[in-house]
């Protein structure tokens, strides 16, 4: 009986005798973990260090240790609430720092846009508002 493999690349375990992933494609021959959690292959370091940057990824795909991202998050979403463009840049400059591919910090983003977007909006409506209020009452 073969020992246990898992891929390197995913995680998921290997089918007896394959040669690709059955979850992912990725190619296996001479890759993958034996049943004892130990890399079979050459590039050991190379796919440990996947593997591990993986682990670091709850199963939704968030971080948990995303603090940037969820810092960019909240500015977001006062850049809506409270107005302000110092709302919008500190949302954009904590999202820049945030983890790769965080979902947080892409909320936080566009949360901020939209919060410019309407504030600007705001703005203009009231100047518009006060202009013809003043023109009205002369």
């Amino acid at each position: 009986m073969e020992e246990k493999r898992f891929c390197a690349g995913c995680g998921h375990q290997l089918e007896e005798g394959a040669k690709f992933c059955t979850y992912c494609g990725r190619a296996v021959e001479g890759i993958g973990f034996n049943n004892s959690g130990n890399n079979t292959n050459d590039y050991s370091d190379y796919d440990n260090q996947e593997y591990s940057q993986q682990d670091n990824y709850q199963s939704n795909g968030i971080s948990s240790s995303d603090t940037n991202g969820t810092i960019a998050l909240v500015f977001g979403i006062l850049s809506i609430v409270l107005g302000g463009i110092l709302w919008a840049i500190l949302a954009f400059v904590f999202a820049s720092q945030a983890e790769p591919y965080s979902s947080r910090a892409k909320t936080g983003k566009i949360l901020a846009v939209i919060g410019i977007v309407f504030w600007v909006i705001a703005i203009i409506a009231l100047i518009f508002l006060s202009a013809s209020l003043a023109t009205q009452y002369k």
